[in-house]
């Protein structure tokens, strides 16, 4: 039915995640080991789990996500979209926290080293993995984690701009964290980290998306259903049917 085929357009749209998939490189027992101890360096256990697992956080990214992905969609008529988006805002508590589900369900550790072992040897040479790990074991780096996590906490609770509120924390580093950070920045390793951030960010991107793809195609699949049901029991008391 094409109504069907809309809906499921939509959530594809709203939801679905990159389709790419990076594959790991064969990799020396010499950087492994240092991409294992640079993932350890991260905390992931603990960091993970306060920088993700937000469902109140992310309602309100999911609805606009839906609503702006139903501006694109054509087959339906004005009061049809209207319906659409009723179903959309009352389904999004459910569609975060079904995002939430899967981030607690996944295994972070593994799934960090595998992204890790696939992405970071693109970049970064084995000498460059053990400064990077240096630094993220320094007492400054744990503070800049903190403030990281502690601003993005307080935004979803308050709504204030994370921006600002990141800067209070950092305004409150003592002068010895400020130069261990400034030292690292200005390092060539940390004029590297800048100037390829953007693509080194986006191959992680996509490399996690591939992983999860399964999972989320079930849950927009899932999802997909219950929209369709309950739009068509909308549909089922006019005399004009979905297109």
């Amino acid at each position: 039915m094409a109504c069907m085929k809309t809906i499921r357009a939509l959530f594809l749209a709203m939801m679905l995640l990159g389709a790419s998939s990076a594959h790991a490189a064969a990799v020396s027992k010499e950087m492994k080991q240092a991409l294992h101890a640079l993932m350890l360096s991260q905390n992931l256990d603990k960091n993970w789990p306060a920088m993700t697992y937000n469902a109140t956080g992310t309602v309100e990214a999911v609805e606009r996500g839906a609503l702006d992905a139903l501006g694109m969609v054509s087959a339906l008529t004005p009061a049809q979209r209207e319906t659409m988006k009723g179903i959309l805002k009352e389904m999004s508590v459910q569609l975060a926290a079904d995002l939430d589900d899967l981030n607690r369900q996944t295994d972070i550790t593994r799934l960090a080293e595998d992204m890790m072992l696939a992405v970071y040897p693109k970049y970064y040479t084995l000498a460059e993995v053990q400064q990077q790990t240096a630094f993220y074991n320094t007492p400054a780096f744990a503070k800049l984690v903190h403030a990281e996590i502690a601003s993005k906490q307080e935004s979803n609770r308050t709504g204030a701009d994370q921006a600002a509120i990141r800067q209070r924390y950092m305004a409150a580093l003592s002068e010895q964290d400020a130069r261990v950070m400034l030292a690292f920045s200005g390092s060539d390793l940390g004029r590297k980290q800048q100037r390829i951030g953007p693509r080194l960010q986006a191959d992680c991107k996509a490399f996690l998306e591939s992983r999860q793809r399964a999972a989320y195609d079930a849950m927009i699949a899932r999802n997909a259903n219950i929209a369709r049901q309950r739009f068509l029991a909308t549909q089922s008391a006019s005399p004009r049917k979905a297109p």
